[in-house]
């Protein structure tokens, strides 16, 4: 459909002596609310509602004039506003009631005439039709306009079909109309859009064109990461098609289709069918949006090619249909028929790469056009940006995107700058400490391997260094760290002492240690599972990313999310080498099966630190230290039982290493209160700073059998 506003002014055809000089007036000279709204519920029931097109109208908001809406069920060049009027005239003037003042003449239509209002049209949106009907207390329904012309979708615009697909849509224009090819190629480069959108946009503004809407030659598949980047080009798209008027209208459809089972109030079995209807001339875009499991995928994929493309092609010869991915992995939208056989001319429009320069300016202007604009640094892209070469437009708005986040949590709104939600990603942060990092890591039980490790990385960034010094050319080489070990071995204790460390030593750039796993990395929906790996990459930039339990990426079957998460990670591995350190962190078994999931990933791991699990005495010497660092002492009978405790646990595999050491601590300082204030319940000043600090035999009443049954898989490490 095709909506047009225009205003009509009553006015003298002929200079009758005894009329010049009166009031004209039209529809408020009626007194009462009630008439207008008959009158113009009288007028709207008689005014033309044909096959071509409707005229509806609206109450008056100048003297003289009337507001009036056509409705074209076909191109609007079928017939001129003036036709319309003249066609109309008759029936406004009689029901209206056009009077002049003082005149009782019953011919006085011979003595006037209605005009169109100079620059009065204007194209409406749907939106905007469906506004000027469904608030209009005069506009009478009779004829089922709202149904027909689908406006009552404006009420609700969240859906289930007969096969409980949900349908969600929102209703825009693009911005601007583009009505040269330089302007729009221009734009296109700004955008970074790929050789195949040019070439399009040749085709669009050759002058050998129809220059006039006479259907629609083919259809798009636009294929963008990022949210933004894909309205920027769908908007570019529809920004040259309307300036070379290869469409009626920039008005806008988008259609998201998914499988979620939310508890939409309407059930609507020809929703589909209405809204491509309502966009005669105009776009629609169409977008798959599955919930996160390889069933929904099938079922939404098998159900969309009948439902969809039934409606499509319904509608392919006047409505441009763009089918909109997020990724090259992503579930799209069938355009094939059974056999296989393409029932569509679908033009692909991908993006394109850029140099590091050209990103680089984007991600500039983007800043300074931003509202922190006065917070952007020279400093920000290269922290920002992999250590890529050439770049989508996608990447550059998803680094953009990240600034701007910091920018606001860390700068426009300080106060909430170590704020966290409890969806957000840990990030756990250097804060300045009298203790060195270093030393601290060092006086820690056992973990050799580990110490090994970080004096290799800083004896390595030290060499690097040096050689520098000496106009040596350098690379920085791989520090991506693989930790394997059972629970309570103080992997991700370590994992945070290392990022102070490599801070402290100016090895990395951000003080922050970013922690996650396979909820963080794995999106809720189709497509977003690679955005949302390398918005983790872009919030560790310049620091460490923590992938605990990395083997639960591995899902078991080919092609699934986890597949596609490991894959980005193994590239932004690659892409952001010397931006982020990727520690991974897991069981030693399944970790094994983690690195055969992907070819390329056991390869970019530099270090692999596997982290046994700790015997009798290491875990004697790890409850003394603990003891100590809260002040406590253990006496010489109690240490005895510890290492027997110890030296029981150790023989079941699932003991728990330092955690249960760290347990068996707290039970005991809960014992010690105990027996401390039942000995004392009726002086407790009596009790001495010895005694306060003292942990005896007794307080060691621990039934090792029942603890470890108790020990759980899942922990944050154990730092002694």
């Amino acid at each position: 459909m095709i909506y047009l506003f225009f205003q009509a002014r009553f006015q003298l055809a002929t200079l009758k002596e005894d009329i010049k000089q009166g009031k004209y007036n039209i529809l408020f000279d009626i007194n009462r609310r009630d008439e207008r709204q008959t009158a113009l519920y009288r007028l709207n029931n008689m005014m033309r509602y044909g096959d071509s097109y409707d005229v509806i109208c609206l109450p008056p908001q100048e003297d003289n004039t009337l507001d009036m809406m056509a409705v074209f069920k076909q191109r609007p060049d079928v017939v001129s506003i003036d036709d319309i009027l003249k066609e109309e005239y008759e029936k406004i003037w009689k029901i209206l009631k056009v009077t002049y003042e003082d005149s009782d003449d019953e011919n006085e239509m011979d003595y006037h005439a209605m005009a169109l209002v100079k620059d009065s049209v204007k194209y409406l949106s749907w939106e905007e039709a469906a506004h000027l009907i469904n608030d209009n207390y005069c506009v009478d329904d009779k004829y089922g306009r709202c149904e027909e012309y689908s406006l009552c979708l404006m009420t609700d615009k969240r859906f289930k079909n007969e096969k409980q697909m949900s349908l969600r849509w929102n209703m825009r224009n693009c911005s601007p109309k583009i009505l040269y090819k330089e302007d729009a190629q221009r734009e296109a480069k700004k955008l970074l859009a790929g050789p195949d959108f040019m070439a399009e946009l040749e085709r669009i503004y050759d002058p050998n064109n129809v220059q006039d809407f006479c259907g629609i030659p083919v259809h798009y598949r636009i294929t963008a990461e990022n949210d933004r980047v894909a309205e920027k080009y769908i908007d570019l798209l529809v920004g040259a098609l309307y300036g070379k008027n290869r469409i009626l209208s920039d008005h806008i459809t988008h259609i998201k289709i998914g499988s979620d089972e939310s508890n939409y109030k309407n059930t609507d079995e020809d929703l589909v069918d209405r809204v491509m209807k309502g966009s005669y001339g105009c776009v629609v875009v169409l977008e798959l949006n599955c919930m996160n499991t390889e069933e929904n995928i099938r079922a939404v994929e098998d159900e969309t090619r009948e439902y969809i493309m039934k409606n499509v092609l319904k509608y392919h010869k006047d409505t441009v249909f763009i089918f909109l991915k997020h990724s090259d992995r992503e579930g799209d939208i069938d355009t094939s028929d059974r056999n296989g056989r393409p029932v569509l001319k679908i033009v692909n429009l991908n993006e394109g790469y850029g140099t590091r320069e050209q990103a680089e300016e984007i991600f500039r202007e983007l800043a300074e056009d931003s509202e922190f604009a006065q917070y952007a640094s020279e400093e920000d892209f290269e922290e920002m940006m992999s250590e890529k070469t050439q770049f989508t437009c996608s990447d550059i708005y998803d680094s953009f995107e990240h600034w701007s986040e910091n920018v606001m949590k860390n700068k426009a709104y300080s106060s909430y700058r170590n704020l966290q939600t409890e969806d957000e990603v840990s990030v756990y942060k250097h804060i300045e400490r009298d203790n060195d990092p270093y030393k601290e890591l060092q006086e820690m039980v056992g973990l050799e391997k580990a110490k090994a490790m970080i004096d290799d990385i800083l004896m390595g960034q030290e060499m690097r260094a040096l050689k520098k010094s000496r106009g040596f050319k350098t690379n920085k080489g791989s520090n991506h760290i693989l930790f394997t070990g059972n629970p309570g071995c103080a992997k991700t204790t370590v994992a945070r002492l290392i990022a102070r460390i490599l801070y402290d030593r100016k090895v990395i750039s951000n003080p922050h240690l970013v922690e996650c796993g396979r909820s963080n990395l794995v999106a809720k929906y189709v497509g977003n599972t690679a955005i949302q790996v390398r918005k983790l990459f872009l919030k560790a930039s310049g620091g460490v990313l923590f992938i605990d339990e990395a083997y639960s990426l591995v899902d078991g079957y080919r092609g699934s999310f986890g597949d596609e998460a490991i894959a980005t990670i193994v590239q932004e591995m690659e892409n952001m080498r010397n931006s982020v350190i990727v520690i991974f962190a897991g069981y030693k078994q399944p970790m094994e099966r983690f690195l055969q999931a992907n070819e390329g990933l056991r390869s970019r791991i530099g270090y692999h630190v596997d982290f046994p699990d700790y015997n009798a005495d290491e875990l004697t010497a790890i409850i003394k230290l603990m003891a100590s660092q809260q002040k406590y002492v253990i006496s010489g009978k109690a240490i005895q039982r510890c290492h027997e405790i110890f030296a029981q646990a150790c023989k079941n595999e699932e003991f728990g290493n330092g955690r249960f050491a760290r347990n068996v601590l707290e039970q005991a300082i809960l014992h010690q209160a105990r027996r401390i204030l039942s000995a004392h319940r009726n002086d407790k000043d009596s009790i001495t700073d010895k005694e306060l600090s003292q942990l005896e035999l007794e307080d060691f009443d621990v039934n090792v059998a029942d603890q470890y049954k108790k020990q759980s898989r899942l922990g944050i490490g154990f730092m002694g």
